[in-house]
């Protein structure tokens, strides 16, 4: 098991889920792997019964597909020491996955089965693949955002730990003008009126979904200048300036 432990690269060490397993449950989580290896042109998809396994490249070069609408999409190819699926399932989209070798490529696999049997034997184990679910369906949102589409997979792993996704109804007040500027907001959907006591009555303008909320206080440090009212129901993801501050200085990508 030696081989297959030096093998895991820290893409999947990144990864939440398993970095909360505890050290015997990591070792049982390594048995899982099942050595195969493809010839060219070789692949591996779901059929029947069958289903698509995760899958790390001990050596050779794997082609991803992604098939959707009678449609074939080619994602990215995997290499040596890279490993794929886990997100995938999570999302529930990993059975429209193909895998087509390069060249020679000698491979550890996963059955779908065995990761979530693995995952629902305790209390602890169901806990910890029902929040990773919930992250990684943030976390497909948030690269969806235009402020977040540049992000590396480390940076948006580490953001989704950061922001808070909050519900707005319709009517409630998300700033206020002359408050503190403590947080900035994404917004994901939904739109937003602002006002400001300068401006006339009749005076106003709208931010919707792809937006940024606030930046400008946290950036400058100063109270808000403006009032932001939901006009919808609405979805915002929350940023802490803090927060805001440390994840910027550090972002490769912003």
């Amino acid at each position: 098991m030696e081989s297959i432990s030096d093998a895991l690269t820290k893409e999947l060490l990144q990864e939440d889920i398993i970095n909360h397993l505890t050290s015997e449950e990591f070792k049982t989580f390594l048995k899982l792997f099942k050595q195969r290896t493809l010839t060219t042109n070789e692949r591996i998809e779901s059929k029947g019964t069958s289903s698509v396994p995760l899958l790390l490249v001990m050596s050779g070069r794997i082609q991803i597909h992604f098939h959707q609408n009678n449609s074939d999409l080619f994602v990215k190819s995997l290499t040596e020491g890279q490993f794929y699926g886990i997100s995938e399932l999570a999302l529930g989209l990993l059975n429209s996955i193909t895998f087509i070798a390069d060249e020679n490529s000698s491979l550890l696999l996963i059955p779908q089965d065995q990761l979530l049997a693995f995952f629902e034997a305790t209390h602890h184990r169901k806990k910890i693949w029902n929040e990773f679910i919930d992250n990684v369906k943030l976390r497909d949102e948030l690269r969806i955002h235009p402020f977040f589409r540049k992000l590396a997979k480390h940076e948006l792993v580490e953001l989704s730990h950061l922001v808070i996704k909050r519900n707005i109804s319709k009517g409630k007040v998300l700033i206020k003008e002359g408050s503190k500027s403590d947080s900035l907001f994404f917004v994901y959907s939904g739109k937003f009126k602002i006002t400001k006591s300068t401006w006339s009555d009749n005076f106003f303008s709208f931010v919707e979904s792809g937006s940024v909320i606030g930046e400008m206080g946290v950036i400058e440090r100063k109270e808000r200048n403006a009032t932001v009212t939901a006009e919808v129901e609405s979805i915002v993801y929350e940023l802490t300036a803090k927060d805001a501050e440390t994840f910027f200085k550090k972002s490769e990508s912003l």
